[in-house]
């Protein structure tokens, strides 16, 4: 008897610390969830900030020049370049997003909750269906000695309209 209690008494015990560990877990998938929205949303405000500027900045016509006289193919790595500078523009930003965004999932993956596969596959598609990797694949194909005059003009470091460039640069391939 006195050890079927003490069996019971342990069952018990045991059960409760488990489901004390279940409780904490989903408190902590709670707070890394609302930090994922927080840090989306902060992010995402960065991104249209850093996409407003990149819009609203043409390159001067001595920049302009120095693509010209360039090959044609070097406009589509233009893209590239300024999608680059949009990286760094929303960084740290999108740093702390997809480090969240990471563990978020993987602890997700552990017992899923609908939420938040939901949210995720949501910020996913929003997020990565955009991004082409065609830009870096252009880029990448630009010879290096391109690369490097590329690398020496400090305004395509800086987010700037790639379209409107190229479109300046190469006006007949353009149809200008």
């Amino acid at each position: 008897m006195i050890v079927r209690n003490l069996l019971i008494v342990t069952a018990i015990a045991i059960s409760q610390i488990a489901c004390s560990d279940v409780v904490e877990e989903d408190a902590t998938r709670t707070y890394a969830f609302k930090q994922l929205k927080d840090k989306y949303s902060d992010f995402e405000s960065k991104s249209v900030k850093c996409y407003a500027d990149m819009k609203a900045t043409t390159l001067p016509d001595s920049v302009i020049e120095k693509l010209s006289a360039m090959p044609f193919e070097t406009s589509d790595s233009l893209a590239y370049l300024s999608f680059s500078a949009i990286d760094r523009c929303s960084q740290p930003e999108y740093s702390q997003f997809m480090r969240l965004l990471l563990i978020v999932n993987t602890e997700n993956d552990k017992n899923e909750e609908r939420e938040i596969t939901e949210f995720i596959s949501k910020i996913k598609y929003l997020s990565f269906s955009l991004i082409s990797i065609s830009p870096q694949k252009s880029y990448d194909s630009v010879p290096d000695d391109i690369k490097e005059k590329l690398a020496l003009i400090p305004e395509l470091q800086q987010s700037f309209e790639p379209l409107d460039a190229a479109e300046r640069a190469w006006p007949k391939e353009y149809g200008y």
